[in-house]
């Protein structure tokens, strides 16, 4: 590596400071000393209106870290890699059709067909076959596939969802509520999308706000002098010129290389949300359902007349942080209610021993409609329907700008 501004300064060549004193060769190690520059500067140089970049910094680092570890490490995961193409399903489905039955549009005895509603198509009549389907979603040929695992504990979920539509809160099934109810929230097409583009957004996010010149002027002398001693020292014997050319030969160095790696990360962004869904999946429910802190709600089960529910592709809503608005239940920690439709009549309400849900089905298939992506399905096709379909994707990324820094000042 090439030593800094021995061209511009006579000064600084005797100092010999190079770039190495600043960065290293890895990903992860640039994360590192970027990092050092955000949480230097936050809150001395940066605008109000900014994010806490120091809270957003951790999940974009984390990506990177993510990125050169193996991404699914679930138990069995290395016995299923002999699987062939042949002995494997193409077809996975990432809203189980137990699940979808619940929405069927004809009587008992015929074909399982629910309406499906999709952005900027007209309502069709599908079966639940091929409805929350697509191609290798669960593991592509050669890689691990926890489609064996996903029917395994669809046996038990079945069973379990069964009960609840007749109005029943099993005991023998008791404890597999929860567990049923984190296991959809993380297997969604729609949580893979939503996270990705969420992380998209905040590595943009990130580099714009790391690298824009003022906030780097400001950060790069309080890195330099916080750095070794002996390193420190040298820098606070240049002349205030050559300090000044130092920061700016540092600044055009570290800022292309820091936008680079944002870039890359970015591009392998889906691919990483991917891996780590898999291996969640893969793992262990009662550890799922426990993180998101399900297991402390208390649950009911409300019924109510046909045709009254949708269902979203994102599964269930909730609550959360004392807000209003429905929102997904990816984000901000243990929902003050959740609520899964699991037939067009009949209700799963999750709630925290201080908090009272109320269940409005208007409100809540609006909310369904525009927190999900791509489509929902229901049991008839009416005006009502064709109205939510008006709706959809309002609400469906995992979180806006406004939301990081409204969630980054409560923190």
């Amino acid at each position: 590596m090439s030593r800094l501004c021995g061209r511009h300064s006579a000064q600084v060549t005797h100092a010999d400071l190079h770039l190495a004193d600043l960065e290293h060769h890895s990903l992860r190690a640039l994360a590192t000393t970027t990092v050092r520059l955000v949480s230097l500067g936050v809150g001395q140089t940066a605008p109000r209106s900014t994010i806490n970049l120091r809270q957003l910094f951790r999940s974009v680092e984390r990506a990177a870290f993510l990125a050169s570890t193996p991404a699914l490490t679930y138990p069995g995961a290395m016995a299923q890699r002999g699987t062939t193409k042949k002995q494997r399903k193409r077809r996975h489905h990432f809203l189980p059709r137990f699940l979808l039955r619940g929405f069927g549009s004809r009587a008992k005895g015929g074909p399982e067909l629910v309406w499906l509603f999709r952005r900027g198509a007209p309502p069709v009549e599908a079966s639940v076959s091929d409805v929350g389907v697509t191609t290798y979603f669960h593991g592509r040929p050669g890689e691990p596939d926890v489609e064996d695992k996903l029917a395994r504990d669809e046996t038990s979920f079945a069973a379990l969802v069964n009960e609840l539509r007749v109005g029943r809160l099993p005991p023998q099934h008791g404890d597999l509520i929860a567990p049923f109810v984190a296991h959809l929230v993380l297997r969604t097409r729609h949580m893979r999308a939503a996270v990705t583009e969420f992380g998209e957004l905040a590595t943009d996010v990130l580099t714009r706000q790391v690298t824009h010149p003022n906030h780097m002027r400001a950060t790069l002398p309080s890195v330099l002098t916080s750095m070794d001693p002996e390193t420190r020292a040298r820098y606070e014997r240049l002349p205030r010129a050559a300090r000044r050319k130092l920061i700016a030969e540092v600044r055009g160095e570290l800022v292309p290389r820091f936008r680079e790696a944002m870039q890359q990360m970015a591009g392998r962004m889906g691919e990483q949300v991917r891996g780590k869904q898999l291996d969640v999946l893969g793992g262990d429910l009662i550890g799922q359902q426990r993180a998101r802190g399900l297991d402390s709600l208390s649950w009911a089960v409300v019924q109510v007349q046909p045709g009254s529910f949708i269902l979203g592709d994102l599964g269930p809503v909730g609550h959360f942080e004392g807000s209003a608005n429905f929102d997904a239940p990816l984000k901000f920690g243990v929902p003050d209610d959740i609520f899964l439709p699991v037939s067009d009549s009949c209700l799963l309400v999750g709630w925290r021993e201080d908090f009272q849900p109320e269940v409005n089905v208007e409100e809540l298939n609006r909310a369904s409609a525009e927190l999900s992506r791509d489509f929902f399905v229901a049991s008839r096709c009416t005006e009502r329907e064709s109205e939510y379909v008006k709706l959809l994707a309002r609400r469906s990324m995992y979180m806006t700008i406004e939301e990081m820094r409204r969630h980054a000042r409560r923190r």
